[in-house]
């Protein structure tokens, strides 16, 4: 609800309505429940005006200063349907909240806060300030600095923006008719503020450790494409790009079954940056480390976090890997086919291999299949490919890699560019082509 706070931890609460104590007129601070303050006041607390108090102090602030008439506060206090001597009533409320914003205030002096102005009254906020109005100027500064690449200073100012809120926006008065604009308006800016947020941090590099709470924010509000693709980026760029094109795949699925529609021109080029891999994607902060000549490069990160406990019930079939993982410490290859029902456990098996594989110093790389629509040809080997074949490492490659460059930039087109005067594939029938990309392909991974 409405209160008038004096500075002082001390707080005491009703079910509803106004909560006020005597402040001098110099120090009076409002909030109106956590959304909008006027900077006069500060914390205290008088527990027996009733509830249409608290709401006449709510109305007057939303106005911003503007007067409004006897007529219209009537009218929204008692919702169309006022009581005998609303008049009067409305008068005895303002008469309270003059004591109480000024008790210095002489008898029979003019009030200089809450004032009477025909048709009706007014708020005079020439010396306050609204934190609603505080929370708008921090966002904006905050949109400046961003404009400008200053992601740092753009965290900051949403972070001090976002402090400004301790509650839903307008509280108990939320659902009045005369509240209703104001307090949706106020709420998707702060869902915007908190999105804003999240851009700052991913300009800086924080996308290993906003996961969790862009997951959050997307379970809790599951149809709002922007934070989706927040967090389909910044599991990109932890190298998650399995899960990142299974999120947009639940949220497609989502909206479709909700809604009847597609995601948004945004959410679906992302997809598709995703799926090209695009350099587009990564931010400086964001580009791993390059390794050292001697480690053979390694794919991305596992589809989702490494298990930090022993798989459970499987151990008959990781002591059935463990011949494959010595023969490629002895530079022998092994196929291994792990199947069953789904959600029998297989990626997760997979997932305890890798860990076992990495212990021994085995450099893994991941290709994994897509589900959804528009995974360009031969995704999986792109994905175990372009690890190996970096702007950063070209020169160092094996040759296999130059002699057979042509038949792999029919899915590589970016190898046009890492080599210079590269020739295209000679004209095939279909069927050549795809047995010269397979052993191009053998042919680099054997290298």
């Amino acid at each position: 609800p409405a209160e008038i706070t004096r500075r002082s931890p001390a707080r005491l609460s009703t079910p509803r309505g106004l909560q006020l104590q005597s402040a001098p007129a110099s120090e009076v601070a409002w909030n109106i429940d956590y959304s909008v303050r006027s900077r006069w006041c500060a914390r205290g607390l008088r527990p027996n005006l009733e509830a249409c108090a608290s709401a006449l102090l709510a109305r007057l602030l939303l106005a911003k200063g503007q007067v409004v008439s006897v007529e219209r506060l009537i009218d929204d206090l008692w919702g169309g349907a006022p009581p005998p001597g609303a008049n009067a009533t409305l008068q005895s409320y303002v008469s309270t909240l003059r004591r109480i914003i000024e008790p210095t205030r002489a008898a029979g002096a003019r009030p200089t806060v809450l004032l009477t102005a025909p048709p009706g009254y007014q708020l005079a906020l020439t010396d306050a300030t609204v934190d609603a109005d505080e929370f708008e100027d921090d966002l904006r500064a905050a949109r400046v600095a961003q404009a400008a690449g200053d992601f740092e200073g753009a965290d900051l100012a949403i972070a001090m923006a976002l402090r400004r809120w301790r509650g839903e926006a307008l509280g108990e008065f939320a659902h009045e008719p005369w509240a209703l604009a104001e307090a949706a308006r106020l709420t998707e800016l702060r869902e915007a503020a908190i999105e804003d947020r999240v851009d700052a941090r991913l300009g800086t590099g924080q996308h290993h450790s906003i996961v969790a709470e862009l997951e959050s924010l997307v379970a809790t509000a599951p149809l709002r494409e922007r934070r989706r693709g927040q967090l389909m980026l910044a599991l990109y760029r932890s190298g998650r790009q399995a899960d990142a094109l299974r999120v947009y795949a639940e949220g497609r699925e989502r909206l479709l079954d909700e809604l009847g529609l597609d995601p948004g021109h945004a959410l679906q080029r992302l997809e598709q940056l995703i799926l090209q891999q695009s350099p587009e994607l990564i931010t400086p902060a964001a580009t791993p480390t390059t390794p050292a000549p001697t480690q053979p490069a390694t794919a991305s990160r596992p589809r989702r976090p490494l298990p930090t406990v022993s798989i459970v019930g499987r151990e008959r079939e990781l002591r059935a890997v463990e011949p494959a993982i010595d023969d490629l410490l002895n530079s022998r290859g092994r196929i291994v086919l792990l199947a069953g029902e789904a959600g029998i456990g297989k990626s997760r098996l997979a997932d305890e291999i890798i860990v076992t594989a990495r212990s021994h110093k085995i450099a893994v790389l991941e290709g994994h299949g897509y589900a959804g629509e528009g995974a360009p040809s031969y995704w999986p080997w792109l994905q175990v490919l372009r690890p190996l074949i970096t702007a950063e490492h070209i020169e160092n490659s094996p040759p296999a890699l130059f002699a057979h460059a042509p038949a792999l930039a029919q899915i590589m087109p970016e190898l046009k560019e890492l080599i210079p005067g590269l020739e295209p594939a000679t004209a095939v029938d279909a069927d050549t082509a795809r047995f010269e990309l397979a052993s191009a392909i053998v042919a680099v991974l054997s290298a």
